[in-house]
């Protein structure tokens, strides 16, 4: 059965957009699923707007990349806080908005008379979502914080990195994206309760929680067994997977998975170096031995391209993976044949492509992302 397109999943959501660096990406998300999202900014524009990179390098107000990747699909109101007529602006769209979300420094928003109770008595049913670092209660409710230091505070890149060496940063906005996709997600949720209810909710997000909350397997088994996981550098938090070099690059392969057809495969290469061994069917009796076993498999994928581990390794049901770069996803079939980059149009009228949804949801067929 054909099914036409429908509309947006969320179709006729108003969202008010008060965020900073900080929160923009759960509005990002919430303007990905068909939002009408409303970024306040002021007079001087939102400071990621002069943040490079720029699109091919020009510096212009709409040209950065940054922004762009963060507030795509929103419009704009500019409007002053700091003033009574900015604030009215903002109060004029209230009774019509369905969410507010903001990230502003903890009391700031109360202080203007934009506070959850202020609005909330000028519509009864609006979801306010406040996201900070540290949550808006608490010894550190008041204290400010980026990225990485929320990645530092949160236990991230403490287990990110090599033994005895300094931990690594990790690439990116790991703290910001985990932050936003959890705001956002209970955003759709609260906005579900006001529906069958008819009343609204204020929601507080800690950022620094939502990168706790994700350490779910070093957490819990430190809470459970008083088990410390410590820096593994390129092996897996399970031992399961390393990296390693393989003839044209890297590669990551599966250490234990399949562990007589991975032995029969080096037989037939000549290079199993003894691991065929019976004391080797045993799992405790590899990790006993592992340097050994990272020693003989590292000499075998040395012998071979990543692109050949990849192809053969699917045929015979391993998991094993090429490390790619960027050139190589743009040139990934997978996310070609299933339209993962969609073109766009920058300020001067060219045409670019971005990433798209990395889902497909019906609705979501043509929609900027």
């Amino acid at each position: 059965m054909v099914v036409p397109p429908g509309p947006t999943p969320l179709d006729g959501v108003l969202v008010l957009d008060l965020t900073r660096e900080l929160g923009a990406y759960a509005t990002r998300l919430l303007a990905g699923l068909g939002a009408d999202v409303l970024r306040i900014e002021p007079p001087g524009g939102d400071p990621l707007r002069h943040r490079p990179p720029f699109t091919r390098g020009d510096a212009g107000r709409e040209s950065s990349l940054v922004y762009r990747s963060v507030n795509g699909g929103k419009r704009t109101l500019v409007a002053d806080l700091d003033t009574s007529g900015g604030r009215a602006l903002v109060l004029g769209t209230v009774a019509r908005a369905h969410l507010l979300v903001e990230s502003q420094p903890t009391h700031a928003l109360d202080r203007c008379g934009l506070g959850y109770v202020d609005l909330s008595d000028r519509n009864p049913a609006l979801v306010y979502v406040s996201i900070s670092p540290f949550g808006r209660s608490g010894p550190w409710s008041g204290y400010a914080a980026d990225d990485l230091v929320l990645a530092a505070l949160g236990g991230m890149l403490g287990l990110t990195g090599t033994p005895h060496r300094p931990p690594l940063v990790i690439f990116g906005q790991p703290a910001y994206q985990l932050t936003g996709t959890h705001a956002a997600f209970n955003a759709i949720a609260a906005l579900r309760a006001a529906r069958l209810s008819g009343h609204g909710q204020y929601i507080d997000i800690s950022a620094e929680a939502c990168v706790a909350a994700s350490l779910d397997r070093a957490l819990g088994r430190y809470l459970a067994d008083g088990v410390v996981t410590k820096r593994q550098g390129t092996r897996y938090w399970n031992g399961a997977f390393d990296v390693f070099r393989a003839a044209d690059g890297y590669v990551a392969l599966s250490l234990h998975y399949q562990w007589n057809e991975l032995v029969a495969w080096l037989e037939a290469d000549g290079m199993a170096e003894g691991l065929s061994a019976p004391r080797y069917r045993e799992q405790a009796a590899r990790e006993a031995d592992l340097p050994r076993l990272l020693a003989v498999l590292g000499r075998w994928a040395a012998t071979k391209r990543t692109d050949q581990l990849f192809a053969e390794g699917q045929v015979r049901r391993f998991p094993f993976a090429p490390v790619r770069g960027l050139e190589a996803l743009l040139t990934n079939p997978q996310l070609r044949s299933r339209g993962f980059f969609r073109p766009a149009v920058d300020r001067r009228g060219g045409t670019m492509e971005v990433p798209g949804p990395p889902f497909h949801l019906r609705g979501m067929e043509n929609a900027s992302w």
